[in-house]
């Protein structure tokens, strides 16, 4: 089962990097209005939880290294993850590379050096923006993770603090019930189960770059691939595949149900989206 695969490859699982564009998604704020159908999966507080606008409040990204799959394992992971997806989840992240700051876009902070935290061969690291990070910390969108997600951050802050890049942690209710994490220096995930659906979230401060010939090979070029919010979505037979850039490192969701075609949240783009605004960052100790 992909399950299966996913949480096999816990710290390791792949990573899309692409870049959220300067744009007026900058500051602005999102809400997702679930259908009834949705509704029936999710218990009066979560449904008013999740209907909450959330201001995005995020900063464009710099020019990142290109990134694709990333594994834990000392093989290379490509045998649990289609060859095609991995090349076009690639592609999208050379393309975020090559997007330039509209003119007049105010200069973006120094980041901090690329993490030094090993990885597997033939990977490379990623810079992470650690101001980026702070500013997050105090937003709107942490203070309320921190009211659904303090009580599992104090119980284990020991393995937070084993990992080397921005840990984000979902601020839906539903998805951090029952959440546990696997940590591994540039490599996390988080994951957890609730109301027929299962949530995994993994993050990689290091990725595979994309090889030339793959990038010639293009239709419509590497501009092509990224979406303008940035967030690269795609079907799968369980549900979404959600992948973006966060504060330099890379970070993709999964969401499967059990009822994959009757149920909106794996089958409507929005709701994954406002998933990914509503998420809160929490600073490691291994940083």
């Amino acid at each position: 089962m992909r399950r299966k695969v996913l949480i096999l490859l816990a710290c390791g699982a792949a990573a899309a990097a692409v870049s959220l564009t300067a744009s007026a998604q900058q500051n602005a704020a999102v809400t997702y209005r679930p259908s009834a159908a949705a509704l029936k999966h999710m218990s009066a507080a979560q449904a008013a939880a999740i209907q909450q606008p959330t201001k995005l409040n995020v900063k464009p990204a710099a020019a990142q290294q290109p990134a694709a799959q990333s594994s834990n394992q000392p093989s290379n992971p490509s045998s649990a993850i289609s060859a095609a997806r991995r090349a076009r989840l690639a592609a999208a992240a050379a393309a975020a590379q090559q997007q330039a700051p509209p003119a007049g876009a105010a200069t973006p902070p120094p980041r901090s050096p690329p993490s030094t935290a090993p990885g597997p061969a033939g990977t490379q690291p990623l810079q992470l923006d650690w101001t980026a990070v702070s500013v997050q910390q105090r937003s709107p969108v942490n203070e309320r993770g921190r009211a659904v997600n303090g009580r599992f951050i104090a119980a284990n802050r020991g393995a937070i603090n084993r990992i080397a890049i921005p840990v984000l942690l979902p601020g839906d209710p539903d998805l951090a019930a029952g959440l546990r994490i696997f940590p591994n220096g540039a490599f996390y995930t988080v994951s957890s189960t609730s109301n027929g659906m299962s949530f995994v979230l993994t993050g990689a401060g290091r990725t595979y770059p994309l090889p030339p010939a793959t990038a010639r090979g293009l239709k419509g070029g590497l501009q092509s691939r990224i979406p303008a919010d940035g967030i690269v979505i795609e079907q799968t037979e369980g549900g979404l595949d959600a992948s973006f850039i966060r504060f330099g490192a890379a970070y993709s969701i999964a969401l499967e149900c059990a009822n994959t075609l009757g149920d909106p949240r794996c089958t409507d783009p929005a709701y994954v989206r406002q998933v990914i605004a509503r998420l809160m960052v929490v600073t490691p100790g291994a940083a």
